[in-house]
């Protein structure tokens, strides 16, 4: 299923949302969190906390809501049953250059997760940082290190998928991350490449490696699940409306 949202033609976070029935999503230029209908994607609520920011996502975690910009700073919002909003600005260690584009909720490890998007067109590794929501602060070391070199080499090897000569290369470069409400594994978006990752908890070992249609990703960004499982990526509308496409477990 797919949900057109004109007021938003770029998001780049999602997030279940406090009420069921319901995701919340972030555009990226300021800090305003929409409140979408997760059947038709309505707008039901808007809430403005900041009027300007490169914010890369937006994470409910049973509490209380979180926004986090790509230099890694990490937004705690208050009162969201208003058109407005308060928060607390959380700073961490990490800095612009590596670009943080994911926030995720892993419960097991009372955290929220932080992913490094770096360079498409770059080799290095990426990283996924936990921030304590118990202590307020960033865990100093990765909890894993994702290598964009192996997982393209994997794809390939498999056969799912073709070099294309002449083209530049590009790598895995994480736009959104998310945990799996029942078996626990991340699931990390990349929109270079359009790749969707799963990542055993345990390990950090690399599960599943999956090429996203173009046609219906143009350029995902966000991505969360209902508590049932109900998976939601978002892609950025590139010029149209922004879409929100939906997963229903099997």
């Amino acid at each position: 299923m797919i949900l057109e949202q004109a007021s938003l033609g770029e998001i780049s976070g999602l997030s279940p949302a406090p009420t069921p029935g319901q995701i919340c999503a972030i555009a990226d230029e300021a800090g305003e969190v929409y409140f979408l209908d997760a059947q038709t994607g309505q707008l039901l609520n808007k809430i403005v906390f900041r009027l300007s920011g490169d914010f890369e996502g937006i994470e409910w975690t049973g509490r209380c809501m979180y926004a986090v910009k790509s230099d890694g700073d990490i937004f705690e919002l208050d009162q969201l049953d208003g058109q407005t909003t308060s928060y607390v600005v959380h700073k961490t260690p990490l800095k612009k250059s590596q670009d943080i584009e994911g926030l995720g909720h892993a419960p097991s490890l009372q955290a929220l997760l932080l992913v490094t998007k770096g360079k498409p067109s770059s080799p290095d590794l990426r990283h996924v940082y936990a921030f304590d929501l118990s202590t307020k602060t960033l865990r100093q070391e990765p909890l894993f290190v994702l290598d964009p070199t192996r997982i393209e080499a994997e794809r390939k090897k498999k056969g799912k998928e073709k070099v294309k000569e002449g083209k530049a290369q590009e790598y895995f470069s994480p736009s959104g991350i998310a945990v799996h409400p029942v078996t626990g594994h991340y699931y990390i978006l990349s929109s270079a490449v359009r790749r969707l990752v799963v990542l055993d908890p345990v390990t950090g070992q690399v599960v599943e490696a999956d090429k996203l249609d173009k046609e219906d990703f143009p350029q995902p960004e966000g991505i969360c699940f209902d508590p049932d499982g109900t998976l939601y990526i978002a892609s950025e509308g590139k010029g149209g409306n922004g879409r929100i496409l939906v997963f229903h477990p099997q």
